[in-house]
This record gives C-alpha cells, sequence and structure tokens, in this order.
C-alpha cells in the first residue's frame, strides 16, 4: 500500500461523479477491506481509478492507504475506453 496524504472525493451529481465500490481482501483485525475507486455516469462505474484501503463507518470512508489496480480493473478501463472511442467514432 501506498500511503495517501488526503481521501479522494466522493460526491456525485446526477448519478454522475465519483464512488466507491466492491469490498475486497477483508481483514477482520482492522475492520478493513479494499474498494475500487471509479468514475460513474448514472451511477453505473465506468472507469476504476485507484483502489484503496478502507475501513467504512456508515457512509463515510476512512482511508488508510492507495493499492495497485488488479488486471480486470485494467481490462475494465480498457474496454470502457474502447467503447467510448467505437461510439465518438461512430458518431461522426
Amino acid at each position: 500500500l501506498t500511503p495517501v496524504s488526503s481521501a479522494p472525493t466522493l460526491s456525485s451529481i446526477n448519478g454522475f461523479g465519483f464512488t466507491l465500490y466492491g469490498s475486497t481482501d477483508s481483514d477482520p483485525i482492522s475492520g478493513s477491506h479494499i474498494a475500487t475507486y471509479y468514475f460513474t455516469a448514472l451511477f453505473f462505474p465506468i472507469f476504476p481509478i485507484a483502489r484503496y484501503r478502507v475501513i467504512q463507518n456508515g457512509s463515510s470512508y476512512r482511508f488508510l492507504g492507495k493499492a495497485p489496480l488488479r488486471q480486470f480493473d485494467k481490462v475494465h478501463l480498457a474496454i470502457s475506453l474502447g467503447l467510448i472511442v467505437a461510439i465518438f467514432l461512430g458518431a461522426q
């Protein structure tokens, strides 16, 4: 994990913005887990940006550190970018 100096923005307007999804690699001792930070559109996760080890307390999070993206996240990012490019090129 890489230390974080401040928490990323977790806000959205009408479903467009940034949020955390998922819960992997739970640590029962600290009560933390790793969640993926996404850019969302209409509440759908579009671009995985980073992964963070967090402790969730209701609807708030305490960020403990930044983890690298998984292979799955990199594939998700490539597919999302490819679809956006295809849509953009198809619209011309």
